[in-house]
């Protein structure tokens, strides 16, 4: 039996979307062919009836995978918080939509869609685990990853947090020119002790969950999927938006240095329970299928991590 196609379209290579995009591609291999297009800085158009299903992570890409035949065809979706406007006209471009977290979904019910839930996972095989180095030296090294943006507020929250602590800090501000590799990324997440975050855009953030898998606890605020993943005091914090919180909780860290690793190591416990690509895969399959209409063993859907999703059980008929 031939397999469906699917095309994703993507930003550059080498960047998030294209990581999520391969380990999908690999994961969902026996099931679908899919391709990956790069539409930044690329002359090529897509071919947008050739494949039976077309993927953009974020609307800005909808008029890369959308013609006047295909609606009904494509699927598009939130990875970041946006103006309410915005989401709602692109929303209504197509018919299919995901999100990537819960705040995200449920956002997307709010303006009357029904979308897929579709979080972003993680190589826990690559992003693996050593003791931090805070064992054998005196101060708390904390790192942040991740594009440099306002929205992420490394410059206007992030740093004059860190200046008022004994610890450092260690980031490293990427855009496409100078972005880490995507397999030397696990040398940054275990140069220091604990990652820090306070976006206000972010759909999980990435490195939050790579870090995690690095048995490195976090920092963050109420974003993406922090609320999902952290467990306050056990895998790390989940802090309001409030300078004064994350100066108590890091000066509280550094006193604690037993407490920072085995929050680290139950972070690590937490994306071996599902927050693997290879298990966060399966609600790309079951988006497919369900466009589709491919019926398949329900078993092939299951994440138990997940079960705290609203009717996600009763989405996939578990």
């Amino acid at each position: 039996m031939t397999k469906p196609k699917v095309l994703i379209a993507c930003d550059l290579e080498g960047w998030a979307w294209d990581i999520k995009s391969r380990y999908i591609q690999k994961w969902l291999a026996p099931y679908y062919d899919i391709e990956i297009a790069y539409m930044c800085y690329s002359k090529k158009g897509l071919d947008k009836n050739l494949y039976d299903l077309y993927l953009s992570f974020g609307f800005a890409f909808n008029h890369y995978i959308l013609n006047n035949k295909n609606k009904g065809k494509c699927i598009t979706g939130l990875t970041a918080h946006r103006k309410k406007k915005q989401v709602i006209k692109a929303m209504n471009e197509i018919s299919n939509h995901h999100a990537n977290s819960v705040l995200l979904y449920k956002e997307l019910r709010e303006f009357g869609k029904k979308p897929f839930y579709v979080p972003n996972g993680v190589n826990e095989k690559l992003f693996r685990p050593i003791l931090p180095h805070f064992y054998r030296r005196l101060n708390l090294v904390i790192g942040h990853v991740g594009k440099s943006s306002p929205n992420k507020n490394q410059k206007k929250f992030i740093e004059p947090v860190m200046n008022e602590v004994e610890s450092f800090y260690e980031p490293h501000y990427n855009d496409c020119f100078n972005k880490i590799p995507h397999d030397q990324m696990v040398n940054k997440y275990q140069s220091f002790d604990m990652f820090i975050a306070a976006s206000t855009e972010d759909g999980t953030p990435n490195g939050m969950l790579e870090a995690a898998a690095c048995e490195r606890s976090i920092i963050i605020n109420k974003i993406g999927n922090a609320p999902e993943f952290i467990k306050s005091g056990y895998n790390g914090f989940l802090l309001n938006m409030d300078k004064e919180e994350y100066i108590d909780k890091i000066v509280w860290c550094q006193k604690n240095k037993d407490k920072v690793i085995e929050m680290g190591k139950n972070a690590r416990k937490e994306i071996l329970k599902g927050w693997t690509w290879e298990l966060m895969s399966r609600n790309y399959l079951f988006l497919f299928d369900s466009v589709l209409g491919i019926k398949r063993n329900k078993d092939l859907y299951e994440n138990p991590a997940l079960d705290h999703i609203p009717g996600y059980r009763e989405e996939k008929g578990l």
